[in-house]
């Protein structure tokens, strides 16, 4: 064994046992504030309709108390010292609680199609939870312990989700599904179609060609309690306006650019020139927009038959991340996985959609089902009939023909797979300036063991090397890119949603990234990957040809950049202030910091740091600049924002320079 492969194994023992014993301790509970009694608090809210449950007793209290319990709170909230269990494992035991009783409800109580019963299903999904939970006054919003952050629909939610797996622990599924029937079935009753008002306006619209309809939004009231007001245009004329606590509730369209039906795909092709084909432009993520945006694209360049074969395994590899809303544009929307998921059963293949979440995660399995069903993906398995991967393993692929990498640990499923499929998002990043079909694939590297990899190749042209040696390893079939809704800005989390209204597909993840870049107003061979694969004579970037719809019509020239960029004109004074930076590029680089009252000890920085800049210690992570690379996948990773970014007096002079 190398040395190489003894650091990673070894880090990865340590982070799983620490993390396993954490896991495995009984942990102390807080001291409660003076004058307040929780253990009546609790008894109080769960004695209340629809609960009803009056005889609970002293045994039972810490699991409903830790069901209603953030992480924020149980990573030391006013008393440091302790430590308390939250409630993520409830919530994500009550989640399957929950489904289970709405959908045996759904099956025994109405005659309807799978279609129909997966749409009802959906009064589970965060915000309609959240709204339930505040509409019918059940108490919870009141009763969550939380520390410095606002209540929002995904912390009420998760935590009527805990609160449902606390009942089932405690009293069993009886009386689990007397008390969710008894909230949902009027609910259940009147989640139909005639509900979903801008799917009847976005229908009645076409059926009258009556021009385009489009939302625009407006953020009003404090950033921890906003207001989203929404006004409608049909055809450039006013139709109404609406206002909700979030933005969905205002509307489902994103951007300020109206909806218009997809357009286009991306031919690739090795041999003589690259032809990629832009593909669709989707307004939205509308079912029949995006799968016709999709089969367009694919059927552009050839057709999913020239990709895949009937009855071949093949692994459906989206952009996983740790799991996010669809809306954060963090993951590959869950609208157009579904659509290539249907064309691969469709083609009578065995489909897995399978990933490892970010290098702050865990890869298990309790990790990986969160994950699925915050992106989406859990829904998208039910529907399509697909199967999501819960194998944690991973094994030793040779690959003695790589530049800088000979081998690489990769996850099973992608061992596996008779085919890989790629499905990415268009989205900026801090480090290597864009992410979308080449790094796509570094998922399919065990997640602890991703620091390894920045440590080893701190430069971005150098990290772009690597993920050629694996695209070139693992050499996936097939590139589907999720640009419909993209990341600008500071990705490929902390970013902002911006419409492209594009899907993307090819063979070649260097031709699909070239069209992205030029869409995005970047210099392809500014992105490491691209750079690498041209270097070696894999793409000609100044050859990419397109099929389908001109790139030039859906490009966006003022799309937000990161803060890192560099990007630009190249005179010659720029290209000597760019060389100096190149040199000294600690005292240019943006240098992370943590935001005090954001984070909240969550150990994800930690964990992830290749070089173990970052350290938490009460609740609260430090980062040692001297030690720091740079690399900020600490930004990358962190949830909740708390991880900012800022330039010394030196670096923003350079950064002035550079313009």
């Amino acid at each position: 064994m190398s040395l190489h492969q003894a650091t990673m194994r070894l880090s990865t023992i340590r982070e799983r046992l620490r993390i396993g014993g954490l896991f495995g301790q009984k942990l102390p509970r807080h001291p409660e504030p003076a004058g307040r009694d929780r253990g009546a608090e609790l008894c109080a809210l769960l004695a209340a309709p629809p609960f009803g449950i009056t005889d609970l007793s002293d045994a039972a209290l810490p699991l409903y108390d830790r069901a209603l319990t953030h992480r924020s709170y149980a990573n030391g909230g006013e008393y440091p010292a302790a430590a308390v269990e939250d409630n993520e494992r409830l919530e994500f035991l009550g989640n399957y609680v929950l489904d289970f009783i709405i959908a045996d409800h759904l099956y025994d109580a109405y005659d309807l199609p799978p279609g129909e019963m997966n749409r009802r299903l959906q009064v589970t999904r965060n915000t309609k939870l959240a709204n339930i939970v505040l509409e019918q006054g059940l108490g919870i919003d009141s009763a969550i312990r939380r520390k410095g952050l606002a209540l929002t629909d995904s912390i009420i939610a998760d935590a009527f989700e805990a609160l449902i797996g606390a009942i089932f622990l405690d009293r069993g599924l009886d009386v689990a599904r007397e008390v969710v029937l008894a909230i949902f079935e009027d609910e259940i009753a009147e989640c139909d179609t005639r509900r979903n008002y801008r799917g009847r306006l976005q229908e009645y619209v076409a059926q009258q060609d009556l021009g385009n309809l489009a939302y625009d939004y407006r953020q009003t009231g404090p950033g921890n309690c906003p207001v989203w007001a929404a006004r409608v245009t049909v055809g450039g004329v006013p139709l109404g306006k609406g206002e909700a606590r979030t933005k969905q509730g205002g509307g489902d369209a994103r951007g300020k650019r109206g909806a218009r039906p997809p357009r286009g795909g991306v031919r690739c092709n090795r041999s003589g020139g690259t032809r990629p084909s832009p593909s669709s432009g989707a307004g939205g993520y509308g079912r029949d927009e995006v799968d016709a945006a999709v089969s367009r694209a694919i059927d552009l360049i050839g057709g999913m038959g020239r990709f895949v074969a009937p009855k071949e395994l093949v692994l459906l590899k989206p952009n996983l991340l740790q799991g996010q809303e669809p809306e954060r544009c963090v993951t590959t929307h869950p609208a157009v996985v579904a659509a290539v998921a249907r064309l691969l059963v469709g083609h009578g293949c065995q489909v897995v959609i399978g990933d490892s979440p970010g290098a702050g995660i865990v890869y298990n399995e309790t990790n990986l089902r969160r994950a699925y069903a915050r992106a989406g993906y859990t829904a998208v398995a039910e529907e399509t009939s697909v199967v999501l991967n819960y194998d944690t393993g991973y094994q030793t692929v040779s690959y003695p023909e790589g530049a800088v990498m000979k081998q690489f640990s990769i996850i099973t499923p992608a061992v596996a797979a008779d085919a890989i499929v790629v499905v990415s998002k268009a989205k900026t990043h801090m480090w290597t300036r864009m992410t979308g079909a080449a790094k796509n694939l570094f998922g399919l590297i065990p997640g602890l063991e991703k620091p390894v990899f920045h440590f080893r190749f701190q430069d971005e042209y150098a990290f772009g090397r690597m993920l050629v040696d694996l695209n070139e390893c693992m050499k996936p079939r097939l590139q589907v890119m999720d640009a419909v809704m993209a990341m600008e800005g500071d990705g490929p989390q902390a970013g902002s949603p911006r419409k492209v209204g594009v899907i993307l597909a090819g063979s070649d993840p260097a031709a699909v990234d070239t069209v992205l870049a030029q869409l995005i107003g970047m210099d392809p061979l500014e992105i490491g990957t691209i750079r690498s694969a041209a270097a070696r004579g894999l793409i000609d970037p100044a050859a990419v040809r397109t099929v389908g719809d001109d790139p030039a019509d859906l490009a966006v020239p003022d799309f937000k950049k990161p803060s890192t960029y560099t990007g630009g004109g190249a005179g010659p004074w720029r290209r000597v202030v760019l060389a100096v930076t190149q040199r000294f590029g600690k005292t240019y680089a943006p240098r992370p910091g943590v935001v005090g009252e954001a984070c909240i000890g969550c150990g994800k920085c930690e964990r992830i740091c290749p070089v173990h800049a970052v350290t938490v210690t009460e609740s609260r992570a430090t980062i040692d600049l001297s030690r720091c690379i740079r690399c900020y996948c600490c930004h990358e990773i962190c949830t909740e924002h708390a991880i900012a970014l800022s330039r010394g007096l030196t670096g923003r002079l350079l950064a002035r320079l550079l313009g």
